[in-house]
């Protein structure tokens, strides 16, 4: 009678080992789906906050055509201002990238394919930042019309492969679709 108690206690302890064990396995393999899918979900954020920002940035010269911009800017700079003073074009403050700045620390997270194009659109979407602040300064009025004149085509050029890169950046966060 006590071998028969025991046979099924033991019995009863295997199986509820087998349970609990089985629940845990069940449990940390609902957690790694579950992790993997809040995963793909932030890179599928990230790259549509991504291309949005890329849109919005390439919006503010798609209306412009830039060469005539930069000649008719040349022209203004040679003639300066009608009281003999010289002419000095308006530059807004550059627009921040906040959405590239805050996705920065977690940029391994795209796919590889988008990564350089990316990150070489930024890169040149800074110099550009830069470049502004440096034809907003104020010694940038005091320089020779000539060297005006080459700065603010450097720009107008950094402007041009700013854009072409964000189209390439913007091409390749859509190429990769969903793929994480």
């Amino acid at each position: 009678m006590a071998s028969e108690w025991i046979g099924a206690a033991v019995t009863a302890s295997l199986v509820s080992g087998l349970v609990t064990a089985a629940g845990w396995w069940a449990t940390h393999r609902n957690s790694l789906r579950l992790d993997e899918l809040r995963r793909v979900e932030k890179i599928r954020d990230y790259k549509s906050a991504l291309a949005a920002e890329i849109v919005s940035n390439l919006d503010r010269f798609s209306n412009v055509d830039l060469a005539a911009h930069r000649d008719d800017i040349a022209a203004r700079i040679t003639a300066g201002r009608p009281d003999g003073g010289a002419f000095s074009p308006f530059v807004p403050r550059y627009a921040s990238t906040f959405v590239f700045d805050r996705l920065l620390s977690d940029i391994i997270l795209l796919p590889n394919e988008t990564i350089e194009s990316v990150v070489r659109y930024y890169k040149h979407e800074h110099m550009l930042s830069l470049f502004v602040d440096d034809l907003r300064s104020d010694g940038w009025s005091a320089r020779e019309a000539a060297t005006r004149i080459d700065m603010y085509s450097d720009y107008v050029r950094i402007i041009q492969e700013t854009t072409d890169l964000g189209a390439t950046a913007l091409a390749a966060l859509r190429r990769s679709g969903e793929t994480a």
